[in-house]
């Protein structure tokens, strides 16, 4: 036993090895959960302003005719501003709808603006958005 490390030396009043390796295990684990909980209280700055935008989306899809074309745009449009004030961005697509919604109205000349604003914020939208600005005028209305 001379020269070896005892596994269990708490007949000499040490703490055995396992003993210590356990506490350690402990005091990790506590500290995760800690960290973690911690991690998880803190609030995620809002990327974009979706204000009630998944709402009227909702509504236009499920129930058609619910909400006229008017109110629609009343309502994307607010939302555009209050991200405009709390200096957040529009989400992707938003100007996209709104310019679809415009050209249901016969308004190409919006239209068009807002979706040339979208490919400039999207950079990865450009070829869709050009495809749209293409077929402006040319659909069929509701």
């Amino acid at each position: 036993m001379d020269g070896e490390f005892p596994m269990n030396d708490a007949a000499a009043g040490g703490r055995s090895v396992r003993a210590c390796v356990r506490a350690g295990a402990r005091s990790a684990c506590l500290l995760g959960a800690t960290l973690w909980l911690a991690a998880c209280e803190a609030p995620m700055p809002q990327m974009y302003a979706w204000g009630g935008y998944s709402h009227v989306i909702h509504d236009s899809r499920w129930r058609p005719g619910a909400m006229p074309l008017e109110e629609q745009i009343q309502a994307i449009e607010g939302d555009r501003s209050a991200a405009g004030n709390a200096g957040l961005r529009l989400p992707p697509g938003w100007r996209v709808h709104l310019a679809m919604l415009y050209e249901m109205q016969g308004r190409t000349d919006l239209a068009r603006s807002l979706l040339l604003e979208e490919k400039a914020n999207f950079p990865s939208s450009e070829r869709l958005v050009d495809r749209l600005i293409d077929g402006l005028g040319r659909r069929d209305k509701p």
